[in-house]
């Protein structure tokens, strides 16, 4: 498996894989777009024989008040380049490549960058309860060493979600 910074050249294969996992929810081909071209060092790929098998992509942003997915859109507006905190938007394996840990890989690989990068934190909104790609994401992160900073009753569309971090 090899982890690399995602490209322009990789958008069809990550939309394919967005919107297989967030149906309607799923970012446009557009957002992703900016969101490779504004912070390429935050958008990693997980490539097996030089297919996607799961990505990860981030931002770096301020110390802001997050109550609700809106607060960390769009993209471009929270952005900030020597921001001290690097947000995860989403991380995503396709079904076909569950289970043999790539998210834990791509998560291990944005640490290390952001650690490079002088960044203090990495946050990530987690969900307790099951999500579109079946099962509560929370004690996975959990697992990993974030730990729950704030609980968000109505992040996304009346859903709620656990703002998470770990601390570099």
């Amino acid at each position: 498996m090899d982890i690399k910074q995602a490209n322009l050249a990789d958008l069809d294969e990550l939309y394919q894989i967005e919107t297989k996992i967030w149906h309607s929810d799923a970012a446009t081909k557009d957002s992703l777009t900016t969101r490779i071209k504004l912070f390429p060092e935050g958008f990693l790929v997980a490539k097996i024989n030089n297919k996607i098998a799961g990505f990860v992509n981030s931002a770096r942003i301020g110390d802001i008040k997050v109550g609700k997915f809106s607060d960390l859109v769009p993209f471009e507006r929270v952005f900030k380049k020597n921001g001290p905190i690097f947000y995860i938007y989403s991380l995503q394996v396709d079904k076909a490549y569950r289970g043999k840990g790539i998210s834990h890989k791509l998560i291990d690989s944005l640490v290390e960058i952001a650690r490079d990068l002088g960044c203090r934190k990495i946050w990530l909104v987690g969900s307790d309860e099951n999500t579109s790609i079946g099962f509560a994401t929370t004690p996975v992160y959990e697992r990993w060493g974030f730990k729950i900073k704030k609980c968000l009753p109505n992040y996304l569309e009346g859903k709620p979600g656990s703002l998470m971090e770990i601390v570099l």
